[in-house]
């Protein structure tokens, strides 16, 4: 048998569990993927954790041109990170452990694309971005006003991640749909943050409240902004959500109106068989990694830090 098979000297091409198949060196890349797989403080149904590893595996069957774009030179570009080991026992450890790593990826000059995991991951990366000293504006694309001062014994609660947002910036959010009385209460009061709800949701309103928004813009995105008919594969579904093509044109203005410095996807909770959510969520990170390519094209660089 082994005979058999020293001799068969046949090529076998094999797919990399990377994002897109890349097998990109760091030190060539110029986005990095880093997965984050986290629950920690999940309230309804886990499963965030498996999602960056669901996002990798479905972004290897993409059709790497995209037809709509009429671009694709993505090869060589991307670099998937190891997952970094999540620790169960404090949220703000991980939210750490991220910064520091977010951190070295804007020191070597590289644009950073955060996959979760729960949304309470998204404050490290923001954390990273004060550190540059530059004035940004953070842009939540979500169900959930996510504005509790803290959930179920923690202020590092995936339901609390706008509030601690807006401890250290301004915060537009959209496609919202879902808060509680005293979340309300508290956006009434404060007059913040911005909030463009499913409800009401246009390009032209979008583009009206970029006007007031910071030149600097990070995103953060949790799939539960989908309609459930789309995403079902969320830990908190809530109806009457936005589609593929409100959120993929929504980034594309944001993208062409202001300079984008980072972005997180979160809060996918893969179905076991269930492949078309985590498809549609590797194809909508892969578009947008194509609306900063061909920005970058035209102006010379990938990031502002």
């Amino acid at each position: 048998m082994t005979k058999k098979f020293d001799s068969f000297n046949k090529t076998i091409n094999r797919l990399a569990y990377k994002f897109g198949g890349s097998i990109t060196t760091y030190e060539s890349s110029k986005i990095v993927i880093l997965p984050v797989p986290y629950d920690g403080t999940t309230s309804y149904l886990p499963g965030t954790r498996f999602g960056p590893q669901e996002i990798i595996n479905a972004s290897r069957f993409l059709e790497f041109y995209d037809m709509e774009e009429e671009f694709g030179p993505y090869e060589n570009i991307i670099f998937t990170d190891d997952e970094i080991e999540t620790s169960k026992n404090n949220p703000k450890d991980v939210i750490m452990d991220v910064k520091y790593l977010v951190s070295k990826i804007l020191n070597d000059g590289k644009f950073p694309v955060i996959l979760g995991g729960e949304h309470s991951i998204s404050l490290g990366p923001i954390l990273s971005f004060l550190e540059t000293k530059k004035k940004f504006t953070v842009i939540q694309f979500d169900a959930h006003t996510d504005l509790r001062e803290e959930y179920e014994n923690t202020a590092y609660s995936h339901a609390s991640i706008a509030r601690r947002i807006l401890e250290y910036t301004d915060l537009i959010q959209i496609g919202i749909r879902s808060s509680s009385k005293e979340e309300m209460e508290f956006i009434k009061k404060h007059n913040k943050p911005t909030i463009l709800k499913a409800l009401d949701f246009s390009l032209d309103k979008l583009y009206k409240i970029l006007k007031n928004a910071q030149d600097n813009i990070y995103i953060t995105l949790d799939v539960d902004v989908f309609d459930p008919s789309i995403i079902p594969s969320v830990g908190t579904p809530e109806p009457g959500g936005l589609t593929f093509r409100d959120i993929s044109d929504a980034l594309k203005l944001i993208n062409c109106s202001k300079n984008v410095i980072g972005i997180d996807f979160v809060e996918l909770a893969p179905i076991p068989g269930l492949i078309h959510p985590n498809f549609t969520i590797s194809k909508l990170i892969y578009r947008f990694i194509g609306f900063l390519l061909k920005k970058a094209e035209k102006n010379g660089r990938y990031s502002s830090i």
